[in-house]
């Protein structure tokens, strides 16, 4: 997709071979301004703050900056960036981006993401955790856990947290998309 913007700063802009470019920050912001899907724009800034850790800061006044500036088309992105906990560790993925959302929309409480869990010698993250509850979820798709090494992995990391206190509801993409209320039926304590 095409997309030209007519305000630049000498920032906003650099060079890829002879091509004229945008760098990720006003990428991001222009993502925002054209694209419906606000799904589509979070799971896009959450990669690009896998890569940088310090883009969200950045973005943010580069956000507020423009407002101030009388720029109101970037809402999309700044809606994202408002919900979005700063100290809070990028999803992984569009999986992990879309379950957020479905927290979000059920009201429940915010989880800590990217969890570490000292259980021995191993460290185990839990993708999403409410530390208080002792109460994991793990968004499970076939693309990270179908070979034999990763099944292995994820009986290993199963049998670690099952000597903790920890209980850990596994989501799959079905669920997600065809049976969200099976995983909001897993999540009582999250109830409010």
């Amino acid at each position: 997709m095409l997309h030209r913007s007519k305000l630049l700063t000498p920032g906003d802009a650099g060079w890829l071979g002879t091509l004229r470019v945008t760098g990720v920050a006003r990428t991001l912001m222009d993502l925002g301004a054209v694209v419906a899907d606000p799904a589509v724009v979070e799971a896009a800034a959450e990669s690009a703050f896998r890569r940088d850790s310090e883009l969200f800061a950045r973005l943010k006044r580069r956000l507020e900056d423009e407002f101030r500036h009388g720029r109101r088309g970037f809402g999309t992105l700044r809606d994202i960036v408002d919900l979005r906990d700063p100290d809070a560790a990028p999803t992984e993925g569009m999986f992990e981006t879309l379950m957020e959302r479905r927290l979000r929309q059920w009201g429940f409480e915010m989880p800590v993401r990217q969890y570490e869990v000292k259980v021995g010698d191993r460290v185990i993250r839990i993708d999403f955790a409410w530390v208080r509850l002792l109460l994991g979820l793990e968004p499970r798709g076939l693309k990270w856990h179908w070979t034999r090494e990763a099944f292995q992995n994820d009986t290993d990391r199963s049998n670690d947290l099952a000597l903790t206190r920890w209980r850990v509801v596994l989501v799959t993409w079905w669920d997600l998309l065809h049976n969200p209320n099976k995983i909001r039926a897993n999540l009582p304590e999250l109830e409010r």
